[in-house]
């Protein structure tokens, strides 16, 4: 109903609809968490059904400004405390991610926020979180990383392909009680894109101030050369 309404409104209605929902984003006090649940769901539904608005003058700019701010202050985490309001901030990402890609693409801040939100402890904030670095990885060609796609986080984010394959692990690592089928489906899906990356480009795996695994930690000196350049099988 809300969606079909904000279709039918005029422009000038719309942008005050949306002022509104921008303060609420950043409404503070004890009732402040409800409200910036509210403007964070709002925020996608002005992106799916007003997209010729959204776009207009700082607008797009605005909405993710708040959305990335949003997101960032639940990394690092410790628990899983007010997931929803985090959760509800990735929806609207991805739903960002699927009108504006190249705007998504380019904010290195949110992918970054992204990998380590893989590890959160709430299949919720699991599974959209692989979701959306799953649309982002399918567009890639792991052969051609630094010739094709030389713009994208993988590239621009040293150390990210490690981090992103040892959290999708880590999504694998449950006891059956805990085994979500659909999180387990997308994290085989991005390992096997992630491993086909590391695979043809070993040097983007580390950071700025690693070399692979220490000698010791391989234990055979005859395969260290080896297995160092290869991160699939640390």
């Amino acid at each position: 109903c809300i969606s079909v309404l904000i279709k039918r409104l005029s422009t000038d209605t719309v942008q005050n609809l949306f002022d509104y929902v921008k303060r609420w984003s950043q409404s503070s006090g004890i009732d402040s968490i409800p409200m910036q649940k509210a403007a964070a769901q709002l925020f996608g539904i002005f992106v799916v059904t007003r997209p010729d608005y959204i776009k207009r003058g700082s607008n797009l700019a605005d909405l993710m400004a708040l959305t990335v701010k949003a997101i960032n202050k639940y990394v690092p985490f410790d628990d899983n405390s007010e997931w929803e309001l985090l959760y509800f901030n990735l929806v609207c990402v991805e739903k960002v991610n699927k009108e504006f890609p190249s705007l998504v693409g380019g904010n290195y801040d949110l992918w970054g926020a992204q990998i380590k939100l893989l590890a959160f402890p709430h299949p919720w904030v699991m599974q959209i979180s692989s979701r959306i670095i799953n649309s982002h990885l399918a567009s890639l060609d792991p052969e051609k990383l630094l010739h094709q796609n030389r713009d994208s986080f993988v590239v621009k984010i040293p150390g990210s392909l490690y981090d992103m394959s040892r959290n999708l692990c880590r999504q694998l690592d449950f006891d059956d009680i805990h085994y979500v089928e659909t999180i387990a489906t997308l994290a085989i899906k991005n390992i096997v894109c992630l491993f086909q990356a590391m695979k043809h480009h070993p040097d983007l795996c580390y950071t700025t101030d690693q070399n692979g695994p220490d000698r010791e930690e391989i234990g055979d000196n005859d395969n260290f050369e080896k297995i160092s350049k290869d991160p699939c099988r640390w």
